[in-house]
C-alpha cells in the first residue's frame, strides 16, 4: 500500500513504520512531497494498527483518505492517498473554505470557563461550616422537620424554576460530576454506588424517547421537567406516568401545560394518600415498561458494568445500548 505525504516546505528526515514493513527508502531529503510504500500493513479496526512516521509527523495508515485528509497545520504536513494530486497548500485552502478546525484550534477558540461555571459541572460547592450535631437518635418530630426542610429546599432550588426556563438552561443547571448515589430496591434494601445516574423516558412499546445523565446523587424528580421538554420536541405524548418519587405540584402543572395527563402516584409521606381512579390505575400499570427498559439496558447492553470514566464517555457508552434497545423495540413493533 502506498501513501503520499506533503509538507508546507521542503524538509529532510527519516521514515519509519510500526506494525508493518517499509518498502520505500527510509530517508527523504529537501522535498515537499513524499511517497511511502508499506507492506504487511494492518488497517483494520483494533489494536496494533500500522503507524507511519515521517520526520515529526505520525499517523495511522487506516485513517488516510481523500475526503478527510490527515492535516496537521502545526507541523505543516498532510497525508493523502497515493493518487491524490493535491499539494499541502491545496489541502489547507480546501479545509479553510470548509471552515473546519483541528481539535487544538477548536479548544483554543473556545471561551474560558469561569470558576462558577466549572463548579456547576464538577459539582464543587463551597465548604459549609461544620455544625455540632446533637448526639443520639433523632426523635420522630426531628425527622419530620428534616424531611419537610429537605423537600422545601428541593422545590426552591430547582423545581420552582424549571417550568419557566428553556431545555438548555435546565440541562445546564443539572450536576454532571461523578459522586455517590443511593436508593432502595423493591425489597427495601439500601445500596449505594459511585458514578452517575441515567434518567430515561420510555414510550409505549418500550421505545426510549429521551435520556439525561446526571450525578448519582441527584434526585429523580429534578430531571422530570427536562425529560418532558425533550420528549415534547420528538413525539406526541398523551400521558406522563411516574412513581411517587415524582409527586410534586410543579411536575404535575408542567405536564398539564404541555397538554399531557399526569398520572403520578401519591407520596404517602406528604399527607393524605389519594388513590387512582380505575381508568388511571389501569393506565398506570403501563409504567412497568420503563423498569423493563432499565433492566434490559443493565442485563443485556452493558449498563451494569461501565468501564470508562467521565460524564461524556459514560453517556456515550450508555447511548449505544439505548439505541440498540430503540431499534429492537421498533423492529418488534413492525414485525
Amino acid at each position: 500500500m502506498k501513501v503520499k505525504i506533503v509538507f508546507n516546505e521542503k524538509k529532510t528526515g527519516t521514515v519509519s513504520v510500526k506494525y508493518g514493513t517499509l518498502v520505500s527508502p527510509d530517508t527523504f531529503s529537501d522535498t515537499d512531497s513524499l511517497t511511502v510504500e508499506i507492506a504487511d500493513e494492518k488497517i483494520d479496526m483494533g489494536s496494533k494498527a500500522t503507524i507511519v512516521t515521517a520526520g515529526d509527523f505520525s499517523f495511522f495508515l487506516r485513517d488516510v483518505n481523500s475526503k478527510s485528509p490527515i492535516y496537521v497545520p502545526s507541523i505543516g504536513a498532510a497525508a493523502l492517498p497515493e493518487k491524490d494530486t493535491r499539494s499541502y497548500q491545496d489541502v489547507a485552502i480546501e479545509i479553510a473554505e470548509l471552515g473546519e478546525q483541528s481539535d487544538f484550534d477548536r479548544i483554543n477558540s473556545e471561551p474560558e470557563r469561569t470558576l462558577e461555571e466549572a463548579n456547576k459541572v464538577c459539582r464543587i460547592a463551597e465548604k459549609k461550616p461544620k455544625i455540632k450535631k446533637k448526639r443520639g437518635r433523632k426523635s420522630k418530630a426531628e425527622k419530620e422537620a428534616m424531611l419537610k426542610a429537605e423537600l422545601e429546599e428541593i422545590h426552591t432550588r430547582r423545581l420552582a424554576l424549571q417550568g419557566g426556563r428553556t431545555l438548555e438552561a435546565n440541562l445546564e443547571d443539572l450536576p454532571q460530576g461523578c459522586d455517590w448515589g443511593g436508593k432502595r430496591d423493591s425489597k427495601g434494601n439500601a445500596y449505594h454506588w459511585r458514578g452517575y445516574k441515567l434518567h430515561l423516558s420510555i414510550g409505549d412499546g418500550g421505545v426510549p424517547l429521551a435520556s439525561v445523565l446526571s450525578s448519582a446523587s441527584l434526585h429523580d424528580s429534578q430531571v422530570a421537567i427536562p425529560l418532558m421538554q425533550k420528549v415534547a420536541e420528538r413525539a406526541t405524548v398523551l400521558y406522563d406516568l411516574a412513581d411517587s418519587g415524582y409527586d410534586a405540584g410543579e411536575i404535575r402543572d408542567f405536564s398539564s401545560q404541555l397538554g399531557h395527563v399526569p398520572i403520578i402516584d401519591c407520596n404517602k409521606r406528604r399527607g393524605e394518600y389519594i388513590p387512582f381512579a380505575p381508568a388511571e390505575q389501569r393506565r398506570y400499570c403501563e409504567r412497568s415498561t420503563v423498569e423493563r427498559g432499565n433492566s434490559d439496558l443493565k442485563d443485556n447492553y452493558g449498563a451494569r458494568h461501565v468501564r470508562v470514566k467521565g460524564h461524556w464517555k459514560v453517556w456515550c457508552h450508555l447511548m449505544f445500548g439505548v439505541i440498540a434497545i430503540a431499534v429492537k423495540q421498533l423492529y418488534n413493533m413492525i414485525v
